[in-house]
């Protein structure tokens, strides 16, 4: 890039006279690949006609780049002014600031070419999709109602819109069937734990007995949080901690012998109170939501 403005002849002249050698690239004589026609046989014809082309394009090319500046840095501050704090995620170092997710309807007032490039920035570094997509996705958070939760779907990220805020999901998605099973002779003793698929931690605990299953939650699962209390839906104590939908099937759904006993290690049923259970290595997006925070 620092050499686009030379020539190929003011190239050579600047190496003969250094007494520089220098290889030639012998595919670059051949006119079938689009760049090299251009060069070879299009650009020629192009100067002849234009002399003054090349500088010309230069030119306009810098004020590009100019102009591409001007707008990363109003993405940037635009991304500043619309960022929002859920929750707070407790991490080895201690609380830190929670999850950033963008306000919705501040988002939406911006004028679209500014909305648009908020989310090329937001999901930097992995590569952006096409202007169209990103607007279906902006019409679609504008129409939808309380009950839609309109996505834009990436093998690299997830780009959800709910409630009042958009969320970004990245890495790869979560199978929704997931589990693992310990048999009651492999717990017995000193303290154990289950590496848990999909990045999603490990489950330990001093002391369980029974047929332990952990692993995504079913419809209509139902957990006893007090002692002769009534059973909760697991859904609703998720929802009532925020947690967004897409990502409740990640929640660890501990069942001792079929029976649903803790949602990781934030709801636990009473029979568990010494069991010690403790939920270690959760995601980062998952913390602000299911793990205890300090008072």
């Amino acid at each position: 890039r620092p050499l686009l403005a030379w020539t190929r002849a003011e190239l050579r002249a600047e190496l003969e006279d250094a007494g520089i050698d220098w290889v030639a690239d012998a595919t670059n004589d051949d006119d079938g690949p689009d760049r090299n026609y251009l060069r070879n046989a299009v650009l020629p014809i192009v100067e002849e006609r234009w002399p003054g082309y090349r500088s010309a394009a230069l030119h306009s090319l810098g004020w590009l780049d100019h102009a591409a500046d001007a707008v990363e840095q109003q993405a940037a501050n635009d991304r500043s002014a619309l960022t929002r704090r859920r929750g707070a995620s407790l991490k080895p170092s201690g609380l830190e600031a929670g999850e950033a997710v963008l306000d919705r309807a501040a988002w939406l007032a911006l004028p679209e070419a500014r909305a648009l490039e908020v989310l090329r920035a937001w999901l930097r570094p992995d590569p952006p999709p096409g202007y169209g997509q990103l607007a279906e996705f902006r019409d679609q958070c504008r129409q939808a109602g309380a009950d839609r939760t309109p996505c834009l779907v990436d093998a690299a990220y997830r780009l959800h819109a709910w409630r009042d805020v958009l969320w970004l999901d990245r890495g790869p998605e979560t199978p929704g069937d997931w589990a693992v099973e310990t048999e009651s002779d492999a717990i017995a003793g000193a303290r154990r734990h289950v590496d848990l698929p999909a990045g999603l931690g490990r489950i330990g605990w001093r002391s369980l007995s029974g047929r332990i299953t952990i692993g995504a939650l079913e419809p209509g699962d139902r957990l006893r949080l007090h002692s002769g209390g009534p059973r909760r839906k697991a859904a609703e104590l998720l929802r009532e901690a925020g947690l967004p939908p897409w990502r409740r099937h990640r929640v660890p759904a501990l069942r001792i012998d079929g029976e649903l006993r803790a949602l990781g290690s934030r709801w636990q049923d009473p029979m568990l109170v010494d069991a010690g259970l403790c939920w270690t290595g959760a995601p980062d997006d998952l913390l602000p939501y299911v793990c205890r925070q300090p008072t």
